[in-house]
């Protein structure tokens, strides 16, 4: 194995095709001998799992209960001669957690590694992810970077125009503090605090060839509105040319001390789309976002990111590509607000292989938040096609699910290729959770019952491991059921039946998910935050408010909790909240009633509103005869808030919201809305 005299040959090959490649890696057997020689440590270890993966191994995931051992009898070397390279250079994605958010067994060391980074080395993951420190590469910054260098609480005081002027203020550090894109000295100490990086990575052994450092703002809009910054906003208003051009700063500095560093930004949120005044410079590798928003690219995860239901990503990235001497993609292959099934194989099998087939394509990263349970297909599949892009995905289904499930594979099988003909067929998936219904149908729900009942009836044939495995999925599916069917209601009920049907749902799932087992089914942070996005605003019941202080916060996509308790009329519900037709008007009572025997002693609310300025109305308290007492017409104060005045609170209080659009197109108006009450 490896660097031995006996191996001249193999490595001579190896050498000679894939020379520039440090992953690659060559099993060559013959007679009673075997070769098993990669470019490196790492890449020799993966020599190693190939060979074992040949004899049957398979690792399906992480843990104790996560691979797949053959009993055969012997062990036979017959004439084999593979050598291979990946088919994307740089391969990353998240297969860490920390200690309070892992399932037992997650962080448990083995080889010196935890199981989850040992998983992500098994399957060959290169991106802040090695047994060995030099052959990782170290993606720095992180993210989105520009407060990690360049921060504000540092900086501000002294030099408050390296940051950004917003309504004529540089801001200091709060929501919205970018860089001054054009602002020289601002990336010339982002280029000296990166180079600290740099010089810590160097001398723990990795070359500056695998030091990729991100130059990106901060997880909000990207603006500047000094004079300076202004000539540099896009023809759309976007910041693409502003993101570009100060990266472009800062790896030109950092190439004056490293000349082969190289840098990327995110082409995301309102810098998504190809700049109209700044090209990507040398070193600079835009990472383009397949995100969903509309000043980006709108993306449709029902569908693969090239196709032409993504038409904006797939020109977009054409465009960029055409301005950069390289560039990645960055994605959400096992998802951040589903906990369900995600159905992502239709759409990894077309993605990756489009993109490895474009020489600038140089790597991937893929947001994996760990539902072992529901994911679990995504999180092993996406890491096999970025190696091997060319890979058969139905015979790999194939030998995944014979490897984790044993007796029950095709019944497996036919639950995974169920949801992903119902994820092929939608029309639109932007990644909410009230849209889980529109894949995890009825109909859909009670054919997987079956697949899953068979395989439930096979579980006394199987191996300790096979068992725990495919009781994980079907236990997973049973939660992930009973999801979808509360997320069903939460977005077509209305009423309190409706309503504690939900709550029970949800707590059952919630159950679920805090046993030993739930936590492998679902990444547990994103699992809490998911089902309490469907039960909180349904937790305060606004029909019979107990005492104290309560608050209801509610989003209005596909209409929220509202609809549970207010009277409404006129208004057009969709995925981002209530619209109004042209020239219609909606209304909207809402009663807020005190628990039996006791008093609203003060009331507020605030309004979440997408377009303000197209809409006039007014906001009223009712009294018990019908009488209206109006409160503000002024939409802004809405906005802001209004208290309710003390001789219109008692029992119940009546608010009416009352809207009529002037605008000559329909357009979102309510998005949301804020309550708070006082109970006696």
């Amino acid at each position: 194995m490896g660097n031995q005299p006996g191996n001249r040959d193999v490595i001579d090959q190896l050498n000679k095709e894939h020379g520039e490649t440090i992953d690659a890696f060559a099993v060559v057997g013959k007679g009673d001998r075997l070769s098993l020689v990669g470019r490196s440590d790492d890449s020799t270890i993966w020599a190693v799992w190939q060979w074992l993966n040949n004899q049957g191994v398979v690792w399906v995931m992480p843990g104790e209960h996560g691979t797949y051992v053959p009993k055969n009898q012997t062990i036979e070397i017959v004439e084999i001669h593979e050598i291979e390279a990946p088919g994307v250079n740089q391969r990353g994605g998240g297969y860490g957690l920390p200690d309070e958010d892992a399932p037992e067994g997650f962080n448990t060391k083995e080889h010196g590694v935890t199981a989850g980074q040992l998983f992500a080395s098994r399957m060959r993951f290169n991106e802040n992810r090695a047994i060995e420190v030099k052959d990782t590469i170290v993606a720095l910054g992180s993210g989105h970077s520009y407060e990690h260098y360049l921060p504000a609480s540092t900086y501000y005081k002294a030099h408050p125009e390296w940051f950004n002027l917003i309504d004529g203020k540089r801001m200091d550090g709060a929501r919205g503090t970018q860089v001054c894109f054009t602002n020289q000295e601002a990336a010339a100490q982002v280029a000296r605090n990166v180079e600290v990086e740099i010089r810590h990575e160097l001398d723990r052994g990795i070359p500056i060839e695998r030091l990729p450092v991100s130059i990106s703002p901060n997880d909000w809009n990207a603006m500047c509105e000094c004079d300076n910054c202004r000539k540099l906003i896009d023809k759309d208003g976007s910041a693409s040319s502003l993101v570009t051009h100060f990266c472009n700063l800062v790896t030109a500095e950092i190439r004056k001390v490293y000349p082969k560093a190289t840098t990327k930004f995110y082409a995301y949120d309102n810098y998504a789309t190809p700049p109209d005044y700044a090209k990507p410079g040398p070193g600079v590798r835009p990472q383009i976002v397949f995100w969903s928003s509309a000043i980006a690219f709108a993306a449709n995860s029902a569908q693969p990111m090239f196709s032409q239901a993504n038409h904006r990503y797939r020109d977009g990235f054409a465009a960029w590509e055409k301005i950069s001497e390289a560039l990645s993609a960055h994605t959400y292959y096992a998802h951040y607000t589903w906990i369900t099934p995600w159905p992502m194989i239709t759409q990894m099998s077309k993605d990756i292989p489009h993109m490895a087939a474009d020489p600038k394509f140089c790597g991937m990263y893929s947001e994996l938040h760990l539902h072992w349970g529901t994911q679990g297909l995504n999180l092993w599949l996406y890491p096999k096609l970025l190696w091997n892009p060319k890979l058969d995905v139905k015979k790999a289904i194939k030998t995944y699910c014979q490897a984790a499930y044993g007796p029950a594979a095709i019944q497996m099988e036919a639950y995974y290729r169920t949801v992903q003909e119902s994820m092929d067929k939608q029309g639109y998936i932007c990644g909410y959770a009230v849209e889980i219904p529109h894949v995890l149908t009825p109909e859909v729900v009670q054919k997987v019952n079956g697949f899953i009942s068979q395989a439930e009836g096979r579980l006394d044939q199987m191996d300790p491991d096979t068992r725990w495995r495919t009781e994980l999925v079907c236990k997973s599916w049973r939660a992930s059921a009973k999801f979808a069917q509360a997320t069903r209601l939460f977005v077509h009920g209305n009423g309190p039946a409706d309503r504690a049907k939900i709550l029970s749902l949800v707590d059952e799932v919630k159950q679920f998910a805090d046993s030993p087992m739930g936590k492998w089914a679902f990444e547990q942070r994103i699992a809490t935050q998911t089902i309490d996005s469907v039960a909180r605003s349904l937790n305060v019941d606004l029909a019979a408010l107990p005492v104290g202080k309560q608050m209801f916060n509610d989003e209005f996509n596909m209409g929220g909790a509202i609809k549970f308790y207010a009277k409404m009329q006129g208004w057009q519900v969709g995925m981002w909240g209530y619209s109004l037709p042209v020239n219609g008007s909606g209304e909207m009572e809402i009663p807020l009633k005190a628990a039996e025997g006791h008093r609203i002693t003060s009331a507020r609310v605030q309004w979440s509103m997408a377009n303000p300025q197209r809409v006039v109305g007014t906001l009223s308290v009712v009294s018990d005869d019908g009488a209206e007492r109006v409160l503000t017409d002024d939409v802004q104060q809405m906005i802001k808030g209004v208290d309710v005045p003390a001789e219109a609170l008692g029992g119940v209080v009546r608010l009416k919201l009352r809207l009529l659009s002037q605008y000559h197109d329909p357009s979102i108006v309510l998005t949301g809305c804020n309550i708070e009450a006082q109970v006696e």
